[in-house]
């Protein structure tokens, strides 16, 4: 059974569960420069990271990326097909391959400095605040 870690010690153990030689893709909307490290540490070889939130200093070794030949790259809005993008996230969530609902932590606006605090902290990965 998949468990999504609290932190981000297991990150790249718990994506190799699903796909054991590490994807060939991911996807950081986070900006959280310790989960962005570990998405790419856990891509296949000549795998891509595409970043879309924004990230401080991630502090990388040329061997993080040469080493096996992987790509960081930046994304800006338009640099997805939304009509294929989205349908290929939600087939893998039909398929138990993207649990979109375990990365995700709901809270009141008037809990943002909690949700920001649970960010940093690593207790979750996608915090999300609810208005009224």
């Amino acid at each position: 059974m998949l468990s999504i870690p609290n932190n981000t010690d297991d990150i790249v153990s718990t994506i190799r569960e699903i796909v054991p030689k590490g994807p060939e893709y991911a996807v950081d909307t986070t900006g959280y420069a310790p989960l962005i490290k570990e998405q790419l540490a856990s891509l296949t070889t000549a795998g891509k990271l595409y970043i879309i939130g924004i990230a401080g200093p991630l502090n990388l070794s040329g061997m993080d990326i040469m080493g096996d030949s992987k790509q960081i790259i930046g994304l800006i809005e338009g640099d997805a097909i939304p009509q294929l993008f989205i349908n290929k996230l939600v087939s893998y969530y039909k398929k138990g391959k993207f649990p979109l609902d375990k990365l995700m932590s709901f809270y009141k606006f008037s809990d943002v400095k909690q949700a920001f605090a649970d960010f940093e902290s690593g207790k979750i990965i996608k915090p999300v605040i609810l208005f009224d």
